[in-house]
């Protein structure tokens, strides 16, 4: 987004999950953000206690194209591309949290849709943006390290050994997560 944008976009952020606690301050103090509605299929979903005084919807087909300019995609990757699809279709500039969609060809047609819709499309890699992450990079030579452990407070685990078995529908933590972890690898 240009810095010289001077209109705020009309923003839906689509899945409430537990991401939506870390959202939070970025989309409440955004120049550019004016968050208009929350979608998510679950109507106990976190986001909608996290932004209280935002409509809430259940499915993305609920909004209509004009109370929308961007969308931030926010769900389990596996639904990424059918959602994305919907959004462009509808004439909405998108974010998308990484992993961008499961298939190489659902990237692709995704992006030919934004191209003839006239609308951006763009994946976010927050977690590489983090501050351990910049600190890690700043103090460490990465040429220098053997191995890396990463033990993580995992949203799809029961307690760091089990499967959530309510959340194996989410595609797992190594589809969502796993590319947090390359993201400290550099070539």
């Amino acid at each position: 987004m240009d810095k010289r944008q001077s209109k705020k976009f009309k923003t839906v952020l689509i899945g409430a999950g537990q991401i939506s606690l870390e959202y939070q301050k970025g989309l409440n103090d955004s120049d550019y953000i004016d968050l208009r509605a929350i979608v998510d299929i679950d109507k106990n979903a976190i986001g909608f206690n996290v932004f209280p005084n935002t409509r809430r919807f259940f499915g993305v087909d609920e909004l209509s194209s004009e109370d929308v300019d961007l969308a931030i995609v926010s769900t389990p990757p596996a639904t990424h591309f059918d959602i994305i699809k919907k959004c462009l279709k509808k004439g909405w500039n998108v974010i998308v949290e990484k992993p961008f969609s499961l298939t190489m060809d659902s990237v692709i047609e995704a992006y030919e849709i934004a191209k003839d819709s006239g609308v951006f499309l763009n994946t976010s890699y927050h977690w590489q943006n983090g501050e351990e992450v910049k600190t890690f990079n700043k103090l460490y030579d990465p040429k220098l390290i053997k191995r890396i452990d990463i033990t993580v407070n995992d949203p799809y685990s029961v307690n760091g050994t089990s499967i959530n078995t309510e959340k194996v529908c989410l595609a797992g933590a190594w589809i969502d997560s796993g590319v947090n972890a390359l993201s400290l690898i550099k070539t």
